[in-house]
Formats: structure tokens, C-alpha cells, sequence
């Protein structure tokens, strides 16, 4: 009995430290989806709890972060469809994207552009992938496991994303003009 509790103690020890790994991370991956913050909030901690009831179901402790992220990701939709038929709105329903630092455009943005306002500039499902993408540095295989998508589309999305922020920055960036 005592060597039970002594293991759920690591496992609770274990997922804390995971989850502390991956506040920051969970919260800006929300914050593209949602504005409120108490909402952000909310769906954060039913992230959370979700994956702690579903921990010990996770094989590879390696893909913490790609699990996570999904969890928290279905959670945001299921907060938008039930948001969506509460105030009876369901056709306003978004979906929900190799590094670009390679390209030569994006060493070349102003550093006064505000990742945020150019990500307005894209559709939702573009927002998402290039956030995993550049901002946590997921890969496409990762994206693509995370969204349940074909890696192929996730390419697709980020080529098109790409194509939108180049012609931001060409015409002179989001504070002149789109």
C-alpha cells in the first residue's frame, strides 16, 4: 500500500513539474484563441485537469508538451461551440498552423512589429500554426499531430501565412496600410 501512494506522489511531483514547464506556453497558445482572460483562465485550468485525470494514459512522457497542447486546443473549441450555441452564432465558428527564420524577409521585419497585430492579419487555423511553429517551435509532424491535420495541409497553412506577412512587409508592414 505505502509503495502505491509513494508512486502517485511521483506522478503528482512528475505533472506538476510538467505543467510549470508549460504554463507560459499554454497561456500564449490560448491567448491567440481567446481574449478574455478569465476565460483564458478557465479553459487553462480545464486543460489541466483534464490532463492530470488522463495522465498516466500518456505513453511517452516525451510528447508532454504535444498532448498538452492538443488537450488545450480541443478545449478552446469546445468554449467557442458552447459559447457559439449560447448566444446562437454557430456560423461564426473558425477552425483552428520548416522555419521561416531561414527566409530572408522575416530577419528583415522591423523589430517594432508586434507579432500579435501581424497574426490578426491571418486567419485562425494560420494563427495557431504559425504561433506553434515560430513561437514554440513545434515541428510540422508535431502540428499536425497536435491539430489531427495532414502534415501536408500544416505546409500549406504556413506557405499561405508566409505569403500574407511577405506582402505585409512589402507593402510597409501592418502600421501602413494592408
Amino acid at each position: 500500500m505505502r509503495s502505491f501512494f509513494n508512486n502517485k506522489e511521483k506522478l503528482d511531483e512528475e505533472f506538476e513539474n510538467l505543467i510549470k514547464g508549460s504554463q507560459n506556453e499554454l497561456y500564449r497558445i490560448a491567448k491567440i484563441k481567446l481574449d478574455n482572460d478569465e476565460d483564458i483562465a478557465d479553459i487553462i485550468q480545464s486543460t489541466i485537469l483534464l490532463a492530470y485525470k488522463n495522465y498516466n494514459k500518456l505513453k511517452e512522457k516525451k510528447y508532454f508538451n504535444t498532448w498538452i497542447v492538443r488537450i488545450l486546443l480541443n478545449q478552446c473549441n469546445k468554449f467557442y461551440i458552447k459559447k457559439a450555441k449560447d448566444s446562437n452564432i454557430l456560423n461564426n465558428i473558425n477552425e483552428p498552423t520548416e522555419n521561416i527564420y531561414n527566409d530572408s524577409f522575416i530577419h528583415n521585419v522591423n523589430s517594432s512589429i508586434d507579432f500579435k497585430l501581424l497574426l490578426q492579419n491571418l486567419s485562425e487555423t494560420e494563427q495557431i500554426i504559425i504561433s506553434l511553429y515560430y513561437s514554440e517551435n513545434f515541428s510540422c509532424n508535431d502540428i499536425a499531430d497536435i491539430l489531427d491535420m495532414n502534415i501536408n495541409t500544416v505546409r500549406s497553412h504556413i506557405k499561405r501565412a508566409k505569403d500574407k506577412i511577405k506582402k505585409i512587409y512589402e507593402k510597409g508592414g501592418i502600421y501602413n496600410g494592408k
